[in-house]
């Protein structure tokens, strides 16, 4: 029964993280007031401003990694607490299916090795130290939770 129910919050967990993968890699960081800022004190075509800095980092995998994490530890705390075994059965059902099935769909190795990869080879150097840092943060502090 709670793999059937994971099955179907697989794709709310999921959808969240697409919805978090907006924040990975953003364009430009600067708002439209400082941007004309910027030309102002620039005012000349052919010395441009400098670019704003590098966003390497893939912020938006790395809160969906730390937020099914926390989830994941959150439903564990709960059911290995001895004040939870009175609850039915369906209970812990529906809190495993959470655990697996939107904690699951949330966090994705599959997306986080990729970003890992694409870090070595980027754009940014150093690349990797890049990739050595975002791998280290983001086990580091899910495995804190």
């Amino acid at each position: 029964r709670a793999l059937w129910m994971a099955s179907l919050l697989s794709p709310l967990g999921t959808y969240c993280r697409w919805k978090l993968s907006k924040f990975n890699h953003a364009p430009n960081p600067l708002s439209r007031c400082q941007r004309q800022r910027r030309r102002r004190r620039h005012p000349h075509p052919q010395t441009p401003p400098p670019p704003p800095p590098p966003r390497w980092f893939p912020l938006g995998t790395f809160l969906a990694n730390l937020s099914g994490s926390i989830v994941s530890a959150a439903i564990a705390a709960l059911l290995t607490s001895p004040s939870f075994s009175s609850h039915p059965s369906s209970t812990t059902a529906v809190l495993r299916a959470l655990s697996l099935g939107f904690a699951g769909g949330l966090s994705t190795v599959s997306t986080f090795a990729s970003e890992v990869v694409a870090l070595s080879e980027g754009h940014h150097p150093p690349h990797e130290m890049n990739a050595f840092g975002y791998w280290i943060m983001t086990v580091g502090v899910c495995c804190l939770v």
